[in-house]
């Protein structure tokens, strides 16, 4: 319920001109939502509060929760997405986006074989909302079945909380990357790009191929994932990952798998340097390898 500030009573001397009251004026909505967000499992051993978080998010500006959710059984991830508006008569309106994986936070990265799911509800100051991540079903070997479910209930106020905040408002980041192939002794013409996203949220580029002339899971050509995972004032923390296949020769003869990945925190605007070497499978050559990406990442908060 909004609260309205009242104005006080004025009792002036008889000789005095009374003022002709003023209407009651509604006060200004608050500036701030605070989110409190309790993941539960529900099972054969009850309700459970398995983990909490909270934060303080201006309202109509959207926060961002990442977890993954500690209980026993195959690892399950989700991101959180809550846009809570400015309070009404009504109560306040909740936006929510959810998308839940099997596997880690990092299994995130790539969005196949993820659920993604929006709801919008209103509810009141101080109440609660539950929105389901999972329904799981299993059958034991003597034949009974049993239930889980994993559930969040987000409760939003719209009174200022000092707690320390788990998660935040989201924001956008734009990344500036500079690729270069270094093949023995040539230097490959630079392929630059530029993509937006918001942190949390993993965007990626797959780099020119050459075609094999046939059909081939091995196929040259690399991905780079890009993921600013968090902020904290102008520093933003940034994970790349590539992946793929290319040659590890000269010649563009003998085709290897490339898995790499780094994290780095630097201010907004600032760039880090990285080299992602290709080698064979049997192992890496003795001395430098023959071919080496550098790659020069340059992130950059909205």
């Amino acid at each position: 319920m909004m609260r309205r500030g009242v104005l006080p009573a004025l009792i002036l001397i008889a000789v005095l001109a009374v003022p002709p009251a003023l209407p009651e004026e509604q006060a200004p909505a608050p500036a701030v939502a605070c989110l409190q967000v309790r993941t539960l499992v529900m099972d054969a051993l009850g309700t459970r509060t398995v983990d909490v978080a909270t934060a303080r998010v201006p309202f109509n500006n959207t926060g961002l929760l990442m977890r993954q959710i500690p209980y026993g059984g195959p690892p399950l991830s989700f991101r959180l997405l809550v846009r809570p508006a400015t309070p009404t008569e009504h109560g306040i309106r909740l936006t929510m986006t959810t998308e839940v994986w099997s596997g880690g936070l990092d299994d995130g990265l790539a969005d196949g074989g993820m659920e993604r799911r929006e709801e919008i509800g209103v509810i009141a100051p101080e109440s609660s909302y539950l929105l389901e991540l999972a329904h799981e079903r299993a059958t034991a070997a003597g034949g009974a079945a049993s239930e889980r479910r994993v559930v969040l209930s987000i409760t939003v106020s719209d009174r200022e909380d000092p707690s320390q905040t788990d998660f935040g408002p989201l924001r956008e980041v734009h990344f500036v990357f500079q690729m270069i192939r270094q093949n023995g002794s040539t230097v490959e013409a630079p392929d630059t790009q530029s993509l937006s996203s918001l942190v949390g949220r993993p965007v990626s580029y797959s780099s020119r191929s050459v075609a094999l002339g046939a059909a081939s899971e091995r196929a040259p050509g690399l991905t780079f994932t890009l993921a600013a995972e968090g902020t904290q004032g102008d520093l933003v923390t940034v994970r790349l990952r590539v992946s793929g296949f290319d040659y590890a020769d000269v010649e563009r003869s003998r085709l290897a798998p490339v898995t790499y990945e780094t994290l780095h925190t630097v201010r907004s605007g600032s760039s880090f340097l990285v080299e992602v070497p290709v080698v064979e499978e049997d192992g890496p050559p003795e001395g430098k390898p023959a071919v080496t990406w550098v790659v020069n990442v340059t992130p950059r908060l909205a």
